[in-house]
């Protein structure tokens, strides 16, 4: 399974996308964020045939699995964080990645939101602990973004499906 990616001569970081990818996506959700509806995102569905590969990754030899996503404020970064603790325990917390949009970037392009994600991903490609880091992301201007700026980072969710 995922031959294109496992390589267990390699420290691998996985981070996937939360909404979209674990969990659903809800319409107009991009709205309702910016909205700061409540509870928005501690009682979304997650999505167990994704949770259960993310899962099937996290067993394989020298993989670490990382979450990094999005919100606009400061209570929806702590229902995301709940979120995951209760319905992707085997993550690894120490690689948990919530950005916190600013005024600035919530009303900036995708492209400028991707190339924040990207921004974390050089940061830890820095700190030389993995030699290959891959971003699972369901947003296409975030991985074109982010693929800029490091080639073949990230994927599409629909990459990791058999």
């Amino acid at each position: 399974m995922f031959p294109n990616f496992f390589n267990k001569n390699r420290k691998q970081l996985f981070l996937f996308d939360m909404d979209g990818v674990l969990a659903e996506h809800i319409p107009n959700e991009d709205v309702k964020a910016r909205n700061n509806e409540q509870n928005l995102y501690a009682n979304k569905r997650p999505i167990k045939s994704i949770i259960k590969i993310v899962k099937e990754f996290s067993n394989q030899k020298n993989v670490t699995i990382g979450i990094l996503s999005s919100c606009n404020y400061q209570n929806q970064y702590e229902q995301k964080l709940e979120w995951l603790k209760k319905n992707v325990p085997f993550v690894n917390l120490k690689y948990v990645f919530i950005i916190i949009w600013t005024d600035e970037l919530a009303k900036g392009s995708q492209e400028q939101k991707g190339a924040e994600k990207a921004k974390i991903i050089l940061n830890l490609t820095e700190s030389k602990i993995f030699d290959d880091i891959f971003l699972i992301e369901d947003r296409h201007e975030f991985i074109k973004s982010v693929n800029k700026l490091i080639p073949n980072c990230a994927h599409h969710l629909s990459e990791i499906l058999d």
